[in-house]
């Protein structure tokens, strides 16, 4: 192998390892992205780090008042989703959303990915120093008025159908004629729509 051969593999070698979805060594998974994918991912803070990110200034909770907790670099959770290749159209997928407190939320895939008022991001840092970092990563949901955080600790996303329920996952979807806005509050609030 000669010098220019090997310097190819080193790069290729060193790419692989910085493509998000692959945990670097001595840090742990905090977000696992699966369900009906193609290539489910675990996601450590770093990696999150790897994606372009906006910064959001966001209010605590879906209250019509909140506090502010600061300012937060966030992904697009159109980007993360798109990342593991769900395997049916986005018509027809809902995106169930879970903490570690076991609190959920439930969107459709169609709210994500095709038109709409909302912009939903994946809060995985702050901007600056805030005592919120333990409650990282966060969904964030914003429209053209606010941003607000809806769930806290987000470990695990999981793409589901809509058109073709799995009977084990039926308590995951959305009541007919229940929106996002009031799923959301129901779930912060522990009620059921």
């Amino acid at each position: 192998m000669n010098k220019i051969q090997t310097l190819i593999l080193i790069l290729l070698c060193a790419g692989f390892f910085s493509i998000p979805g692959f945990s670097r060594e001595g840090e742990n998974p905090v977000l696992q992205i699966g369900g009906l994918v193609q290539s489910p991912i675990h996601l450590t803070f770093s990696d999150l780090q790897q994606f372009r990110q906006k910064e959001i200034s966001a209010l605590e909770g879906m209250e019509a008042k909140g506090r502010m907790v600061g300012t937060f670099r966030a992904v697009s959770l159109t980007s993360l989703i798109g990342l593991a290749k769900p395997q049916e159209p986005v018509e027809e997928l809902a995106i169930f959303l879970k903490n570690t407190r076991g609190e959920q939320i439930i969107l459709s895939g169609g709210e994500i990915f095709l038109q709409s008022r909302h912009r939903f991001f994946i809060a995985g840092s702050l901007v600056g120093d805030n005592k919120f970092r333990e409650h990282l990563p966060a969904l964030i949901i914003e429209d053209n008025y606010k941003s607000r955080i809806a769930l806290r600790t987000i470990s695990f996303i999981e793409v589901i159908s809509i058109a073709n329920p799995d009977p084990a996952n039926s308590h995951k979807v959305l009541l007919p004629g229940t929106s996002v806005a009031q799923w959301s509050k129901s779930i912060m609030s522990g009620a059921t729509p």
